[in-house]
């Protein structure tokens, strides 16, 4: 043993190796090295970095504790993404069960239960379909596009679309020219509306504004309601989390994960009687 010491300190050029211990097993070394080192001073200087071993060994300690809990955090999520997925399926395929059975049996209309198999059979699909966009890298295709006819098809397209409240756009910019993903970014925009139409309080209309602030372009989507409670601001972008009786909870997730893929970001900011989400994509 004293032979295999000597030889690490010879291949290490070191005058002093410690080891860092953890629960009886090694994490680690510290080595010391001083050229004016003298036999006669070693103990000193080893009682020295016993103290800093003893030190490090506690810091090392934490960082172990941490680890388990961040594996801890992680493995629950994992948990609770599996307990909503199962419900996500299980609640459809139970009106599909239970229209197929009663069709079965002969009793009951047929088109009226054909009717639920078909509507639970969609939002299956649309349930897998989302989870696998969640769970898939977005590839991105950038071209150049005036963000403002863009924006202004799309606001035009989804107020046809909606009967609730209307979207109005707040832009001093005339045309801007960016290079990035339309799918994506109308991706974005699209699962961003549809929350503040479903969260959206009184008779004003949704706003969304463009803002340069260089070297960055801003979506704000704006709506007015009760906000985000507070037990809730950390957990509006994990996978499946929803307070909605009619959402997957998927939505603001893959809509991050895409801001992310564009070289942007996605968050959000509160007032007093607005929920704000910002869209940050780079100019250039």
């Amino acid at each position: 043993e004293h032979l295999m010491d000597l030889r690490l300190l010879n291949r290490l050029q070191r005058d002093l190796v410690l080891p860092l211990f953890h629960q009886d097993q090694l994490s680690g070394i510290l080595t010391f090295k001083h050229n004016k080192l003298q036999p006669e001073s070693w103990g000193t200087v080893s009682q020295i970095l016993g103290s800093l071993t003893e030190i490090l060994g506690n810091h090392t300690s934490q960082i172990h504790l941490l680890t388990a809990q961040a594996d801890a955090e992680h493995f629950s999520r994992i948990g609770m993404m599996a307990a909503t997925m199962a419900h996500e399926i299980k609640n459809p395929l139970g009106g599909i069960y239970g229209a197929a059975q009663i069709l079965k049996e002969g009793s009951g209309s047929s088109e009226k239960f054909l009717n639920i198999i078909l509507k639970d059979a969609t939002r299956l699909n649309d349930v897998i379909r989302k989870f696998l966009d969640f769970s898939a890298p977005f590839k991105t295709e950038s071209k150049p596009f005036d963000v403002l006819v863009f924006i202004n098809q799309f606001i035009s397209d989804q107020n046809s679309l909606n009967q609730g409240h209307l979207i109005k756009l707040e832009c001093e910019i005339k045309s801007l020219s960016i290079n990035s993903d339309v799918t994506g970014l109308e991706q974005i925009l699209l699962n961003l509306v549809q929350n503040a139409m479903r969260y959206h309080q009184g008779e004003s209309s949704i706003l969304i504004r463009l803002i340069v602030e260089k070297p960055k372009l801003r979506f704000w989507i704006e709506n007015r309601g009760e906000g985000i409670p507070n037990s809730d601001k950390e957990k509006i972008f994990m996978p499946f989390f929803t307070t909605s009786t009619t959402g997957t909870g998927l939505g603001l997730p893959t809509s991050k994960k895409i801001a992310k893929a564009l070289k942007g970001d996605l968050y959000f900011e509160e007032a007093n009687d607005y929920t704000r989400f910002i869209i940050d994509l780079p100019l250039k």
